[in-house]
């Protein structure tokens, strides 16, 4: 599988100019932050957010483009299985030997019903994650993240992979 990591320091308008260049589809999702609010949804392109955003990170099975504002420049960084558009420089050889696998993580909230969000009774919370199609009457949503290990495994580079649905309880008794 062909793997790129790419990176820089970018201004927020060039930063803006290379989330444009991308071709984003919805089932990329985004997660963003900015000092007034958090988003997690289907991707969509929204020029406000870009010029407001502090950090956050667009995911899909096909990579991760994650961003931190860092006093002048957005630290931006791309890992994952396709190219991304001109605006970055390439560290992919850094890839080289490392093995990808993968871990998820359950999210908070159960679906209680059928259609709504998913509720957290341990805080009081209702979550809207953006899954398009519940499966299960009882889901659970489950982040998967990719981990990049080297020989030792050890960690050196990851990226949120996509969500999934999930009926088990985490930490269930088998």
């Amino acid at each position: 599988m062909t793997k790129f990591l790419y990176a820089d320091d970018l201004s927020r308008e060039n930063f803006i100019r290379l989330v444009q260049r991308f071709s984003f589809s919805e089932s990329w999702l985004l997660m963003a932050f900015t000092p007034g609010k958090a988003v997690f949804e289907s991707y969509v392109n929204d020029e406000n957010l870009w010029s407001e955003t502090d950090h956050g990170r667009i995911f899909s099975a096909e990579g991760e483009l994650k961003w931190r504002w860092t006093g002048d420049t957005m630290r931006t960084v791309f890992l994952g299985t396709i190219e991304p558009p001109a605006g970055l420089v390439n560290f992919s050889p850094e890839l080289d030997g490392l093995k990808s696998n993968t871990c998820q993580y359950f999210l908070w909230g159960t679906k209680t019903q059928e259609k709504g969000p998913w509720i957290e009774m341990q805080v009081p919370h209702h979550f809207e994650f953006p899954i398009s199609d519940p499966k299960f009457s009882k889901g659970r949503i489950v982040l998967v993240i990719e981990h990049w290990n080297d020989n030792s495994d050890m960690t050196k580079f990851s990226r949120y992979h996509s969500l999934i649905e999930n009926w088990e309880k985490p930490n269930a008794d088998k």
